[in-house]
């Protein structure tokens, strides 16, 4: 039986987002080199101002510790209402969401990150998580999950936590009225030992 590859998790991540950069084909070829295996891709059902064509991109590694590990790298649309990793968790794993670039606009010519409304005008956007406009007692257009058709929480720049439910991982942003929004976020979803070791 061959020995799993033992290499960092930085490198798995590297892999991940410097194929993103050279495009889909480019990534692939990234990560046979690396010797990693059960590489997916998904094409976007919306477009996107993000210049990037991997836009949900799945990677299954194995950790110097023996534990299984997935990687999911995606572009959470702002103008779309919940949108699935493709990322199944369970009750009781661990999983890591953290943002890692780009940027949507809650209303034309006011763009944000995963944050939200924090540093800015209030008098332009309100800082108060419980303003009318939000979907949850979140930041408004901060980046929000849910497990299935579970109850939401914040995420904003990233968040680590325990799935206290089984079903799919959803993401969206925090704001009732999306039909008026653009842009998008690249958002890298962590479960088992990348998300445990908490980097």
């Amino acid at each position: 039986m061959q020995e799993p590859l033992r290499i960092p998790v930085v490198a798995f991540v590297g892999a991940l987002l410097v194929g993103c950069l050279l495009g889909a084909a480019a990534a692939v070829a990234w990560a046979a080199t690396l010797g990693i295996t059960g590489w997916s891709f998904v094409a976007p059902a919306v477009s996107s101002s993000l210049r990037c064509t991997c836009v949900r991109d799945v990677i299954t590694v194995q950790t110097p510790s023996q534990a299984r590990a997935t990687l999911t790298l995606m572009a959470v649309q702002a103008n779309t209402a919940w949108q699935d990793t493709g990322v199944r968790v369970s009750r009781g794993e661990t999983v890591r969401i953290a943002y890692v670039c780009g940027r949507w606009c809650p209303w034309s010519g006011f763009c944000l990150d995963a944050r939200g409304c924090v540093g800015v005008d209030p008098a332009v956007c309100s800082p108060n998580p419980d303003d009318a406009a939000n979907l949850i007692a979140a930041l408004h257009a901060s980046l929000i999950a849910r497990i299935a058709e579970n109850p939401a929480f914040p995420v904003g720049h990233a968040v680590t936590f325990q799935a206290a439910h089984d079903g799919m991982l959803q993401l969206r942003i925090n704001d009732r009225r999306v039909e008026d929004n653009s842009g998008a976020i690249v958002v890298l979803v962590a479960t088992g030992a990348c998300a445990s070791d908490g980097r």
